[in-house]
């Protein structure tokens, strides 16, 4: 199977995988859809439309396991999240393929449209709700001690103590090593304050890709990442996506305070809380740099991303100056 992951899997594989959910025959040549992690394929079927993922570091199964039952608990509760289907073997991976619901809608990532307020309202309502709803959810232990490059990337203490010293060796200008070690300070300068919030399982990855829109309302909150964070981290990652555009480097003001109001009629924040938000907004902002840095730390022959590197650093300014955000 390994040469054929170059590309993507052979029809052969995935209708067979396919055939061990009891749902149909496919109607038509699946369709390959672009995932960062995993390959995913829309599976156009007698019986409806589904994405059929497979998961191509066996490492992540035990993940998409605990996902299946977290889908499960929060479709319960109302939360717009995919079905998982089991297999006629009672199993929801079977052959390292899971199969998803495919919610019909489109994302602002595919139109490059703006949110109206309605849409706006109509998410942050439902990532309000899940964020309730996970405030009782037991969280495994292998997801409170998760450790990749999202995780490190995203952790103060880490960033401070190991890749600072790093960030300090670039062979780049004073000006963009200045500007990266700015926002690892900034954020240590409040990391006692970061250690005092308690921490539940998250979405940990809500951004314009990950929300699906139909006729003005939210639809679908898709592709979790899961962390262990306090719940302000996700509404600070929410807010650096859904203020901050990827396409944009300014900050809606108007919708932020919009974000806020909606949230905290679900879910009021503590002052803490509010204060720290903002931080938590950077330090996304900051786990943004840090992927970029991560190819050239652990690949050689690989230039310093610069071009990249401003653009982030003109959005963690921004974020900065917006708050006025000082140590």
């Amino acid at each position: 199977m390994a040469s054929t992951l170059k590309q993507e899997l052979d029809f052969q594989i995935v209708f067979t995988a396919f055939s061990k959910y009891n749902l149909g025959d496919i109607k038509e040549e699946h369709q390959q859809i672009k995932g960062d992690v995993d390959i995913n394929y829309k599976i156009t079927a007698t019986s409806g439309n589904y994405l059929l993922k497979y998961i191509k570091n066996k490492e992540n199964i035990p993940q998409f396991e605990m996902l299946a039952h977290l889908h499960e608990y929060l479709r319960k509760k109302g939360v717009p999240v995919p079905k998982i289907y089991k297999t006629e073997n009672g199993n929801y991976i079977e052959d390292d393929f899971i199969l998803y619901e495919f919610i019909e809608g489109h994302t602002k990532e595919q139109t490059m449209e703006e949110w109206s307020k309605e849409e706006m309202i109509s998410l942050v309502s439902n990532f309000a709700k899940m964020l309730i709803a996970l405030k009782d959810y037991k969280v495994p232990d292998f997801v409170k001690n998760k450790s990749d490059k999202y995780i490190l990337g995203s952790d103060i203490k880490y960033c401070y103590g190991v890749l600072k010293p790093k960030v300090i060796q670039l062979p780049t200008s004073d000006e963009i090593k200045n500007s990266i070690i700015k926002t690892i300070d900034l954020l240590y300068s409040k990391l006692f304050d970061f250690e005092k919030l308690p921490k539940f399982l998250i979405h940990g990855d809500l951004n314009e890709m990950n929300a699906i829109f139909m006729d003005g309302k939210n639809v679908g909150i898709i592709d979790f990442g899961i962390a262990y964070e306090p719940i302000v981290y996700d509404l600070g990652e929410f807010c650096y996506w859904f203020t901050m555009p990827w396409w944009t480097e300014e900050f809606d003001r108007e919708r932020y305070n919009l974000i806020l109001v909606i949230f905290e009629n679900f879910l009021p924040l503590s002052p803490l809380e509010k204060e720290l938000l903002p931080y938590m907004i950077l330090r996304r902002g900051m786990m943004d740099l840090m992927l970029t840095l991560y190819r050239y730390w652990s690949e050689a022959n690989v230039s310093i991303p610069e071009g990249r590197l401003r653009l982030l650093i003109k959005r963690n300014n921004k974020i900065i100056s917006e708050f006025n955000l000082s140590n």
